[in-house]
């Protein structure tokens, strides 16, 4: 996202998380809640559901939101994420900013 900044500015950078969100959204079921923590930084939370079709999700979504394209500026930008999962553990969790917590823990350690 930097070199986005660095090249069409501050406004290129939110219409790019704006369309990131929009499709995003149409990727999730009703009930799954997506939220911008910061900057370019999202969180999806996925009620009632298992780590197995957690990854099913994470996978659809790394494979379908390449496909589609921002136009900034007359140029084509493919949308691109990384993705850090974690599962809610009742008897450990006791709020959900230790879930977001473990779930940035993860997404950090992606190369």
């Amino acid at each position: 996202m930097e070199k986005i900044i660095d090249k069409q500015g501050y406004a290129a950078q939110e219409l790019i998380l704006k369309e990131l969100a929009f499709h995003l959204r149409e990727l999730l079921r009703t009930s799954d809640i997506l939220g911008r923590l910061h900057d370019d930084k999202f969180v999806i939370i996925l009620p009632q559901t298992t780590l197995e079709n957690a990854q099913v999700v994470a996978g659809r979504i790394l494979k379908l939101l390449p496909m589609k394209k921002v136009l900034v500026e007359g140029q084509k930008i493919s949308l691109k994420l990384k993705l850090g999962m974690a599962m809610l553990d009742f008897e450990n969790d006791f709020s959900i900013g230790n879930l977001v917590y473990k779930a940035y823990k993860a997404f950090t350690s992606i190369k």
